[in-house]
């Protein structure tokens, strides 16, 4: 084996300097890298927490929401007992379609006909013999013996 030359020798220092440096470098630049990293995300567990937090709220609230959708979609008892009666549901006879003084309109939803504008001008209730003739008379269709009839109870000529 040689011995190697004063040169060689120098230069293989030098060689090893450089890369003491270059590695002293790269170091450096890695822990400030990650330093920075750190300061950038260091509240992210915290906001990662409370993010949670608020989202288990939501969903929280989103399932009380539902429940009470639930409740007046299908009343108190779920959706097993959705056609049994209620208080105040009709329980008697057919309402009269006339008393004294007044005509009973049910509104759009017995219409036989392509419903109009002037079909929804009205609400369903009780009208007076005059009143109930003008609506019929508004209506699409041919209602002319119900307004006659109307017309002769209030003694108003056709």
């Amino acid at each position: 084996m040689t011995t190697p030359t004063r040169e060689q020798v120098t230069s293989l220092l030098a060689r090893s300097d450089a890369m003491d440096v270059q590695l002293r470098l790269r170091l450096r630049a890695w822990r400030e890298g990650y330093a920075a990293a750190e300061r950038a995300h260091d509240d992210d567990y915290e906001r990662g927490v409370h993010d949670g937090a608020l989202a288990r709220k939501r969903a929280e609230h989103d399932l009380l929401r539902m429940a009470q959708m639930d409740a007046e979609r299908w009343g108190p008892l779920g959706r097993e007992h959705f056609a049994d009666p209620r208080p105040g549901d009709f329980q008697g006879d057919t309402l009269p379609l006339e008393r004294a003084g007044g005509v009973w309109l049910a509104g759009p939803e017995v219409h036989r006909h392509e419903c109009s504008r002037a079909c929804r001008a009205y609400q369903p209730g009780w009208y007076s013999h005059a009143d109930a003739a003008s609506i019929l008379s508004a209506l699409p269709g041919d209602y002319s013996a119900q307004i006659a009839d109307l017309r002769g109870q209030t003694g108003v000529a056709a």
